[in-house]
């Protein structure tokens, strides 16, 4: 009667425990929005925190260290990179506390200690994790798997290489119980390099944004300083066009129509962001030839954070300035559209491409020697649209590489 009483007790509880798990693990890794991703998450968060885990016992942890990836890597967004690192961190965190759990205390009290440690790590991310959509470079991701193996890698040595023994002296117990402890704690140390990374890239982005602001605004300053200078002088073009001969007049309007006043545009929507974007990429393209078609029309204001939306448009109009370099000056063109209409941010980048150009994971392969940064542009803009729950597509087709995305965009 006991046991049946704790069963329908205890299966609430751990469902409990697994729902807390995957909110720890959705401030690290944002979820896909489809409902049986996040059923299958759930599954694999229960299971992850429910196992029974004993030193020596080489059984449980394998299967289902293997499971945990699999849903992590199905059931969230990001780059495989930052799915693998988060699922490793959170799991050898459980693995590490089941371990101490199941091994020090008895069994039929495992549960409660269990809710108390998630409950506690829940609150612990809540208040110190990572801001909402925060984003990291590869090279900071790479750094946070190396420093992951280190707690990982004491929980398999004590789990999977040690052989089962209940005549260990004290002090195996108590050197096997600290090395858990210090598996467990690792993570505090894994969350905060984790918070300060993140802040780290956002100061980054804010930087770019700042930059890109100050470029805008001198642009602006200055064009409004030819503006009042051009109003100054007014008079006396009007009185020389009229003391020119016929034949010379036309030539000295076209003078005029071609002065960087008369031809920069540098209101091109709304959106300041966007401008400001468009502005500082607007010489490079025109001192390398590249004929620019747009059609902008986005308010100003927005849900959606100015330095991610700086980095998004940033990212797309480099990536096709860098494929359009690629090639013969006449070939060389940009089509860009963007507009925010019934909740949507909408947007289509379509630019010429070099023949040799493949896709893989739906983005394009770099033949640079430095894969590693070379294609994180766009990387990054992938996952900036996932998180904020959008749809990214790239088409290559007929020697044209299109990219579109649409992401819920409120005022």
């Amino acid at each position: 009667m006991n046991e049946i009483f704790y069963w329908i007790i205890g299966l609430p509880v751990q469902a409990l425990i697994g729902f807390l798990c995957s909110r720890v693990l959705n401030i690290l890794v944002p979820f896909r929005k489809e409902s049986f991703r996040k059923i299958l998450l759930f599954i694999g968060c229960w299971l992850l925190t429910g196992m029974i885990i004993f030193i020596g016992d080489i059984a449980n942890l394998p299967p289902t260290i293997i499971i945990f990836l699999i849903t992590v890597y199905f059931g969230c967004c990001g780059s495989r990179l930052q799915k693998i690192t988060v699922a490793l961190m959170v799991a050898s965190t459980a693995f590490a506390f089941n371990a101490l759990s199941d091994t020090y205390f008895r069994i039929e009290s495992y549960l409660l200690p269990r809710l108390l440690f998630w409950f506690l790590l829940y609150l612990l991310m809540s208040h110190y994790g990572p801001q909402k959509n925060y984003e990291l470079t590869p090279s900071m991701w790479w750094l946070l798997l190396l420093l992951t193996a280190t707690p990982l890698g004491i929980v398999l040595s004590l789990v999977l290489l040690q052989i089962p023994s209940y005549d260990s002296s004290d002090s195996t117990i108590l050197s096997n119980f600290v090395l858990l402890l210090i598996a467990v704690l690792s993570f505090v140390g894994l969350l905060w390099t984790v918070t300060v990374l993140a802040k780290q890239r956002r100061l980054e982005q804010q930087e770019q944004l700042y930059e890109l602001n100050r470029a805008y605004y001198q642009a602006l300053e200055q064009q409004q300083y030819e503006i009042r200078r051009i109003r100054h002088d007014m008079a006396n073009h009007l009185q020389l066009l009229i003391s020119l001969p016929e034949g010379e007049k036309n030539n000295y309007i076209e003078e005029l129509i071609h002065l960087p006043v008369m031809q920069n545009n540098i209101h091109y929507c709304e959106n300041h962001v966007i401008n400001a974007v468009i502005n500082a990429k607007i010489t490079l393209i025109e001192q390398e030839n590249i004929r620019f078609y747009h059609t902008l029309s986005v308010p100003e204001g927005g849900n959606m954070d100015k330095s991610e939306l700086c980095a998004l448009f940033a990212n797309i109009v480099d990536n096709a300035i860098e494929a359009c370099l690629k090639l013969p000056v006449d070939q060389r063109e940009i089509t860009l559209e963007v507009r925010a209409e019934k909740g949507l941010l909408v947007s289509r980048i379509v630019n010429p491409m070099d023949d040799s150009v493949k896709l893989k994971q739906g983005l394009p392969v770099t033949n640079k020697e430095d894969k590693t940064s070379h294609g994180y542009g766009l990387r990054s803009v992938q996952g900036i649209v996932e998180r904020h729950l959008g749809q990214l597509e790239i088409e290559t087709k007929d020697g044209k590489f299109s990219l579109f995305f649409y992401i819920p965009f409120s005022l």
